[in-house]
């Protein structure tokens, strides 16, 4: 058995759809290639091993006529994917070796939480002035730090620790006597204002008015003599509410669809940032989808991954759809997406389906609405 699955990571795997594969062995015998390893997936499905240069001339055979496709590959690139694997545990091993010691108690990470009025830039740019900076020894001590923070910036209070390689600072600012410390009131949805009570806050909107979802209803402030004062806005706020999903239907679509064939552009090994190409060759597809596949193969003390860039080729084809025959489909799928936003609380629903014609098709319009109070 061990036998056998070593024999199968050197040949290249195959799959056979149909049900005259009695005729495609009749054909492989006539071109001298042998099938090895046959097995039975189903009634229609045959998988089946080559080796290298019986899948060559597989590919380049008539035989291609028949329901056949490749499944995984074999020979040398089986060889030497399993060589770049050993490669990069090789590599990463050395790596982590030699980073373990070279930046160990090194400072390579900042991570600061809190800042608003100012940036992180500029909180490690003090830092720096202050002296530390990365690959800096992590013997400082964090308490003189905090205080040259809360006195360079002004902070109401620092906090740092330290851990493994990086330097965490918790930081919170003093806040300005102009600076807005509530959120405004804002709409969720797309409505229309059938009345609106202000407790607090200015209000932007008023009876009948329409708004759309993110406009402000009531501003977080109140003036007085020309002078902006903040304030936690409160409202009561009633309101019909709109939601609309729609779906255009073509009688006809053009559609890129895959052929099967694919080619592997790009290949990179990659060792934390740093990237190495194994393989960089040009798209022989002139119609074509990308597809990339990333795949971490150890993670020590820097990520080793390898990365493929695929192009699979494609071809336009023309459907045709039956209008009749999806129209429900159709509707249904629109009521399920606006289902999906409906919120909790809303009454007096009303759902309604527009079909407007249009050229080569039409557009179907799924719209809800609903009455709904708000209490802020």
């Amino acid at each position: 058995m061990r036998k056998q699955d070593n024999e199968k990571g050197l040949l290249y795997l195959f799959e056979f759809s149909g049900r005259n594969f009695t005729n495609f062995l009749n054909s492989c015998i006539e071109l001298n290639l042998t099938p090895q390893l046959i097995e039975r997936i189903d009634s229609l499905t045959v998988r089946f091993f080559l080796s290298s240069k019986d899948a060559q001339v597989l590919k380049k055979s008539s035989l291609s006529n028949f329901a056949v496709k490749q499944i995984s590959e074999g020979g040398l690139k089986k060889i030497l994917h399993l060589c770049i694997y050993r490669i990069g545990l090789i590599i990463g091993l050395v790596v982590s070796f030699v980073f373990l010691v070279v930046f160990n108690n090194r400072l390579l990470q900042f991570h600061i939480w809190g800042v608003d009025e100012i940036t992180q830039k500029q909180v490690i740019e003090s830092i720096k002035d202050y002296g530390i900076s990365k690959f800096s020894s992590m013997n400082f001590r964090t308490d003189e730090l905090e205080k040259y923070l809360m006195t360079n910036f002004d902070f109401s209070l620092v906090s740092i620790v330290t851990k493994g390689n990086s330097m965490i600072i918790n930081i919170k600012e003093e806040l300005s006597d102009s600076r807005a410390q509530f959120d405004d009131i804002t709409a969720n949805y797309n409505m229309i204002i059938k009345d609106i009570q202000v407790f607090s806050g200015t209000s932007n909107i008023g009876k009948g008015d329409i708004v759309f979802k993110g406009d402000t209803l009531v501003s977080a402030y109140y003036q007085d003599n020309g002078e902006k004062f903040y304030i936690e806005p409160k409202a009561k706020i009633d309101a019909e509410v709109f939601f609309c999903e729609s779906y255009t239907f073509k009688n006809t679509e053009p559609v890129y669809q895959r052929t099967g064939n694919k080619t592997l552009l790009d290949m990179s090994l990659g060792i934390g940032n740093k990237g190495l190409k194994v393989l960089n060759q040009d798209n022989p597809y002139q119609s074509f989808e990308l597809e990339e596949k990333n795949s971490l193969y150890s993670y020590y003390f820097l990520p080793i991954f390898i990365n493929k860039v695929y192009a699979y080729q494609t071809e336009l084809k023309s459907i045709t759809h039956n209008f009749e025959e999806e129209r429900q489909q159709i509707i249904n799928r629109l009521e399920i997406k606006i289902q999906e936003q409906l919120p909790l609380g809303l009454s007096d629903i009303v759902k309604d389906v527009i079909i407007t014609p249009v050229d080569e098709g039409c557009i179907i319009n799924y719209y809800v609405k609903g009455v709904m109070s708000w209490t802020y």
